[in-house]
Parts: structure tokens; sequence; C-alpha cells
């Protein structure tokens, strides 16, 4: 689904190998093959910890793509039920975008 705002994957600093975590969480994607971004920075680097909630709220910022197009593609099926999207890989989409933004794990 294309909305206009960078592509996914995003990710939180310092889970994609070998990238240093900052003092604050930063929300990373890119805009194409090579080109690295910071989509967004989370919190104060004052107050950061890594059990903050300045870090969940990276982590559900970095799992919008996944939840978008999981959303999207749910909505979709069942706007149209002749669709022959397997709901089974539906479910699995949503369950795994679910969890990047409530555990950070992929």
């Amino acid at each position: 689904m294309s909305t206009g705002h960078t592509p996914g994957p995003w990710w939180v600093a310092g889970s994609a190998p070998g990238e240093v975590a900052p003092t604050f969480p930063v929300v990373r994607g890119f805009t194409d093959a090579t080109q690295r971004i910071t989509v967004a920075r989370v919190g104060n680097n004052n107050h950061y910890s890594k059990n903050s909630v300045d870090h969940s709220n990276a982590r559900l910022i970095a799992a919008a793509p996944e939840l978008l197009d999981a959303l999207d593609a749910i909505i979709k099926r069942a706007e149209n039920p002749a669709l022959s999207d397997d709901t089974d890989a539906l479910l699995r989409a949503a369950r795994a975008a679910i969890a990047k933004a409530t555990k950070g794990t992929p």
C-alpha cells in the first residue's frame, strides 16, 4: 500500500545488525536500498532508559507500516469475500505486526 510515507520496514535503532543504540529511541527506515533515514526520534534523552515508555512508543511507531498493511489487507478481504487471499496468511501478518509493536520482534 502506498500512502506517501517512507516505505517499511522501520526499526528501532539498535535492533538492526551493526546498529549502535542511541541515548534515546530513534526509528529508522530506508528511502531506497541504500539510503537509511531517521523516521522519528522518540522521547527525551535526559530521561531515557531501555524499559521506558519511550522505547515502547518507538516500537509502536516502527511497526506502523506493517500494521497499516495488515489492516488494509484484512479490510479488502472483508469487503470482498470472493478474494482468494489466504485468511491464515492475513492473520499471521496481523499477529506479526502486533508482536513487533508490543515486543519489538518482527
